[in-house]
């Protein structure tokens, strides 16, 4: 209630119309007081106020200094402020505090008689700037359902002075009807500022509240006439209702008993994902932010491999609706391969050299540069998802498996019993090991083929692979498994 400091015209009854009965001679902070405390400004004042009591200023004389022990407190004599220069306590020769018998006279009368007036007012308490008065206005204002319209009788439809000719935005700059009048437009409490404030997921107030556009509209402050008492009504929007897959909902999301419950935001509609705390204690929120593992598995039970970082960009937006998968190239290519394919390199660890066994002889075999063959297709050796999700994928450990009828040997790299090295076995992480003669013999020992004969012969009866000269034709037509002969 700090913040509303400010003069509003809410009188007993009926506001402006009906004066409160006063005593003239009950001295002000604006009549009085102020100018009498100007000499003890010079310490108690500017920027480092001595003891932190800046006397100065009205709330100053009215708080806690550097202690968070009030200064002055209405109808107690034995406020500080009056202890500190009572003649009875203070010899009159202290060189700070001392002789200020006439200043104490005039303060006592002022806590203890008159509640820390700020004003002679023929409408409000004495206390109406005092937060810890009964008086003070913003309690008179809760008290009357936050009506401010009671207040712009006086003080002008939009606070700049009215009839009274005082403003209230002489302290609330934005106008007693602003939002950070009555909280901060980032409050400080619960987890406000992990969800709000700058370095947090900076979501809007909407996502979990309804946003009035005025101050009165019904169901902010006041209800069906009268103040609607807090808590403010929690109703979940925007991230908290998004569902990647319908069926693992279980209801609507809502904020129940200090937490949120079937949140998108924290993964409690994720199903299987093994979030470790889906739903958060709203007032116990840690610092900094929630740990992985918090609303899905470190990984998540779908994914056999821990490494996030192999195919969900660490620049790319984490809580926004959207599963971002890739480093930056669409389909496959955003996990391993590059722009131009799918397939590596790069492969899973990072790895550019046909040295490594995740790259090897991937590109020679899917762009088949040599031209001994068509471009074999991923689906030769692997099987190819349809879907990231789809089974054996990212469920399963790696390396990538191969088909069996290929008869693969990681240790040694080769594939044993596959139809299109024949016999041969070139090792995967090797260039250069597949050549005329590697796969069959030249010419191969099957009939009708003579022992003597040479290249050049090949081309009588495969003119699509070899031409006159016994030179390669590149082009595909060799490894397709058509043998093209008469």
């Amino acid at each position: 209630m700090w913040r509303l400091v400010a003069i509003v015209a809410v009188g007993a009854a009926a506001g402006c119309a009906d004066p409160r009965p006063r005593e003239a001679a009950c001295p002000s902070w604006q009549a009085d007081v102020a100018a009498a405390l100007t000499p003890c400004a010079g310490c108690h004042g500017g920027d480092a106020p001595a003891a932190g009591y800046d006397l100065s200023q009205y709330l100053g004389v009215l708080g806690g200094g550097s202690d968070d022990v009030a200064n002055a407190i209405a109808g107690d004599a034995g406020s500080r402020l009056l202890a500190a220069i009572d003649p009875a306590r203070v010899p009159a020769g202290d060189l700070d505090h001392g002789g200020q018998a006439a200043l104490h006279a005039l303060l006592s009368r002022w806590v203890t008689d008159c509640d820390l007036a700020y004003l002679d007012s023929t409408i409000h308490a004495p206390g109406v700037l005092d937060p810890a008065s009964a008086g003070f206005h913003g309690a008179e204002l809760a008290a009357r359902g936050w009506d401010l319209a009671l207040c712009a009788q006086c003080h002008g439809a939009d606070f700049g002075g009215g009839p009274s000719g005082v403003a209230c935005t002489t302290c609330h700059e934005r106008g007693p009807d602003a939002c950070d009048t009555c909280h901060a437009l980032v409050p400080e409490t619960g987890a406000h500022p992990a969800h709000v404030g700058p370095g947090s997921a900076e979501l809007a107030c909407a996502t979990c509240h309804r946003v009035p556009e005025a101050w009165d509209d019904e169901g902010h402050i006041r209800r069906a006439g009268a103040g609607d008492p807090p808590p403010a009504e929690v109703v979940m929007t925007g991230l908290a209702e998004l569902t990647l897959e319908p069926g693992d909902r279980a209801g609507p999301p809502v904020y129940e008993a200090g937490t949120c419950r079937n949140v998108y935001c924290h993964g409690d509609v994720l199903g299987a994902a093994g979030g470790a705390a889906t739903r958060p204690a709203w007032a116990s929120d840690p610092p900094g932010p929630a740990p992985c593992g918090s609303c899905h598995g470190a990984p998540p039970p779908s994914h056999a491999d821990d490494r996030c970082e192999v195919c969900h960009p660490s620049g790319a937006a984490h809580l926004d609706g959207a599963i971002q998968i890739g480093l930056g190239l669409p389909d496959c290519s955003g996990c391993h391969g590059s722009a131009d394919s799918p397939a590596p390199p790069r492969d899973l660890a990072g790895n550019v050299f046909t040295t490594a066994l995740g790259v090897g002889a991937h590109q020679a075999h899917l762009r088949a540069p040599s031209g001994m063959s068509p471009p074999v297709p991923c689906a030769a050796c692997h099987l190819v998802p349809t879907e990231v999700t789809s089974p054996g994928h990212i469920d399963s450990a790696g390396p990538a498996e191969v088909h069996a009828a290929l008869g693969w040997n990681r240790t040694l790299g080769t594939c044993a019993t596959a139809w299109c090295h024949g016999q041969a076995q070139p090792r995967w992480t090797v260039a250069g090991e597949a050549a005329c003669g590697t796969c069959h013999g030249v010419p191969p020992a099957t009939a009708p083929h003579d022992p003597g004969m040479g290249l050049a012969t090949c081309g009588t009866c495969h003119p699509a692979t070899i031409n006159a000269l016994g030179g390669f034709i590149p082009g595909g037509a060799h490894l397709d498994g058509d043998v093209d002969a008469p």
